[in-house]
């Protein structure tokens, strides 16, 4: 499952069903989600604050596949121009992620019609315990501060980012886990840093992920 996807099943809950949250800023952030799993899976370089694809091999998921081929069009692009470039070429990311994990079993559409109102759509998780386990990993990097496991990197700092941490994590788990990504931003701007890979990549998702970007 994608992290954008991880992320969507995230903002439905438990239980209930939810609207679907939409617009052109939770789009964005998807878009960043979509380039922080490419950072994390080694598919982008970040070079002199300048994101590059060197390449549009495709992935084994069409959407990671289509923002490389975006971003391999455009040569070095800014942290925020990237962003933006994915984000364009998607009429609706979000609305695109979520039919299709209605397809695959992952979410739940639910239709609401009420008389002489326009029909409601929300969505929930087909399985809590999906849900649940997502939350797991999340607490797991909190309280272990390891964020050796880039993936799941992105998708806590990307949680973070989306404001979704303080309903997932109790008070000293979310003090923990910021205090992971203070220390690993830290750690990333040291000289070593500069000419490691795994730094790179850490550097880059933090980029991503950060309220400026």
């Amino acid at each position: 499952m994608l992290i954008a996807e991880q992320l969507l099943l995230l903002c439905c809950g438990f239980g209930s069903a939810r609207r679907a949250e939409a617009g052109p800023r939770q789009n964005r952030l998807l878009a960043a989600a979509v380039l922080a799993e490419l950072a994390a899976l080694g598919r982008l370089r970040f070079l002199a604050g300048l994101l590059i694809a060197p390449d549009a091999h495709p992935t084994s998921s069409s959407v990671l596949t289509d923002a490389l081929a975006v971003l391999n069009r455009r040569h070095e692009l800014s942290v925020g121009h990237a962003i933006d470039a994915v984000h364009r070429s998607h009429a609706d990311l979000g609305q695109e992620l979520r039919d299709s994990m209605v397809r695959r079993g992952l979410l739940e559409r639910v239709e609401q019609r009420r008389l002489l109102l326009p029909m409601r759509v929300e969505y929930r998780t087909a399985s809590d315990s999906l849900h649940q386990a997502i939350v797991d990993t999340l607490r797991r990097l909190a309280i272990g501060g390891d964020v050796s496991d880039q993936r799941v990197l992105a998708l806590f700092a990307m949680s973070e980012r989306m404001g979704l941490l303080p309903g997932l994590l109790d008070g000293h788990e979310l003090a923990l886990g910021r205090t992971a990504l203070q220390r690993l931003e830290t750690d990333c701007t040291g000289t070593r840093a500069a000419t490691d890979p795994t730094s790179e990549r850490a550097r880059l998702i933090l980029a991503l992920t950060h309220p400026g970007s």
